[in-house]
């Protein structure tokens, strides 16, 4: 059954209510056409130039159904501010949430609650237990394996490597970081992981905790390995402020476009290399839309094809997204 979002004057109304909260593409003087599905994403944080990539691709694709409208929030990497977003896009009606979130394990008793009254499609970084419609993520294993098989090219004589890891211990860190350790190994080179510093996926909390680490202890290292670029780019900026540890490489993932993005980075120098990473936000629409048409037989798992750049498999002159 079609439906109207908003009229004019609620949503002014609506507007004051958002105000803060993250959530745009509303006008107060915007009439809003009737839309057969209403669809709420919810982002951990706005910050990473992969979650903007993601929320460009829900954007993009979007715009290609006019039987649905998304409402987009930011939680600003607030795990509180991320649950009254979720509750705050259920009251506004919502048929199906599609879900980027901050601390996956934070977000598992609401998702029970979500998840029995309408679909919910989960991203990257994943979340904890079975509550959820279909989940559509990179092969977070894979780009595990591809970073250890990247450091095996930048140290093929061996050498000691420095790993930035998750905090919240979400399935995609916990998958990323098993991919790398099996990958190294397994691999023929003598390489070895001597210290692992835990921060947030997020460039501030990388360099924040390894200037920590730099303060503490004066450690030998032949290169640094972070399970996101954000994270990299952030050891980056903590080996340049403390003088110590430049020149080794770091290797990040996920291959964002953009000025601040990985592949930019990499391009520049910054970073040796990064995992080209989908962020499944094309596919979160193209599947939404698919569930709320009660398609059947429907994957409960999408799992998305990485690729390492560069690949010295191949020529690199148009890899990335």
């Amino acid at each position: 059954m079609k439906r109207r979002i908003i009229g004019p004057a609620a949503a002014v109304l609506l507007i004051l209510l958002l105000l803060g909260n993250g959530l745009f593409f509303l006008s107060p003087t915007e009439v809003v056409p009737e839309v057969k599905y209403l669809v709420g994403m919810s982002q951990g944080n706005l910050i990473d130039p992969w979650n903007i990539a993601m929320q460009k691709a829900v954007e993009q694709e979007a715009r290609a159904h006019s039987e649905l409208r998304v409402i987009f929030t930011d939680a600003a990497n607030s795990v509180q501010r991320q649950q009254e977003d979720i509750d705050r896009l259920l009251d506004y009606g919502i048929d199906l949430l599609i879900l980027s979130p901050q601390d996956g394990q934070a977000m598992t008793e609401l998702l029970k609650e979500v998840y029995a009254q309408i679909p919910v499609i989960v991203l990257s970084p994943g979340v904890f237990g079975e509550d959820y419609t279909m989940s559509i993520m990179p092969d977070h294993y894979a780009v595990g394996q591809m970073q250890g098989l990247l450091l095996q090219e930048l140290l093929p004589s061996g050498g000691t490597i420095l790993e930035l890891a998750d905090t919240a211990v979400s399935p995609a860190a916990r998958q990323r970081q098993q991919g790398l350790y099996e990958a190294i190994l397994q691999g023929k080179q003598n390489l070895e992981i001597v210290q692992t510093v835990t921060a947030k996926w997020t460039q501030d909390s990388a360099e924040d905790k390894l200037k920590e680490f730099l303060v503490q202890q004066q450690p030998q290292l032949d290169a640094i390995v972070a399970q996101t670029d954000s994270m990299a780019q952030g050891a980056a900026l903590a080996c340049e402020k403390m003088r110590s540890l430049t020149g080794i490489p770091i290797v990040g993932a996920g291959g964002a476009t953009g000025n601040a993005g990985g592949l930019q980075a990499v391009h520049d120098g910054v970073l040796a290399g990064t995992i080209l990473c989908p962020t499944g936000g094309t596919e979160a629409v193209s599947y939404a839309l698919r569930i709320l048409k009660q398609e059947p037989n429907l994957p409960r798992e999408v799992i998305l094809p990485c690729e390492p750049f560069p690949d010295n498999r191949t020529s690199a002159s148009d890899k990335g997204k």
